[in-house]
């Protein structure tokens, strides 16, 4: 759990009570037994701030744990830098961490792609790795814009459409309706 790196560790059990999200709770429940890990599948949650994506991905991302599969959490403004950082050193060294994030067989990436990027190349090849190699893992995204739009925010936009094409390829993508209800207290 703690190399996972999860901000939070949320249980559904916990979560689903909560009647203020309307959430769909049979898709939460079929979701939380973790068939899209044996699949192979991809996650995309997108909707407005306050909706409810990071706080589902995390409880989705500690019951992963919990079945012990490797998990690796991370913002992606934190991914970007790390992987222009590396770009910096050289590509032996952008090579290798792009290999370390493409070996989890779960990548939990929120806040996509809530950053300007120099260069989307290495996150175009971080999911060509990720999501072609051996389609042997999955990928959960947390995001605040449509896949439809992420072209539009790549510095090529060809780059944002072979992310969106290789993630939708093999996976499911949940818009997630509700108002922001972050500051949402459950009456004691």
């Amino acid at each position: 759990m703690r190399n996972s790196r999860i901000p939070e560790k949320s249980q559904l059990e916990d979560l689903l009570p909560n009647k203020e999200r309307q959430l769909d709770l049979e898709l939460i429940s079929n979701l939380g037994e973790l068939h899209f890990i044996d699949g192979h599948l991809n996650l995309i949650f997108w909707g407005a701030p306050g909706t409810g994506k990071t706080w589902l991905a995390e409880a989705l991302a500690t019951r992963v744990c919990h079945a012990r599969v490797k998990c690796r959490w991370i913002s992606f403004p934190v991914l970007s830098r790390d992987l222009e950082h590396k770009q910096q050193e050289g590509n032996k060294a952008l090579d290798s961490r792009l290999f370390y994030y493409a070996k989890f067989p779960l990548l939990c990436i929120d806040e996509f792609p809530n950053v300007k990027m120099k260069n989307g190349f290495f996150v175009q090849e971080l999911f060509d790795l990720r999501c072609t190699a051996s389609r042997k893992n999955s990928t959960m995204i947390c995001a605040q814009s449509s896949p439809e739009n992420w072209p539009q925010l790549f510095p090529i936009s060809s780059f944002g459409e072979s992310v969106r094409g290789r993630l939708e390829e093999h996976g499911k993508v949940i818009q997630m309706k509700e108002s922001d209800l972050r500051c949402f207290k459950d009456p004691q």
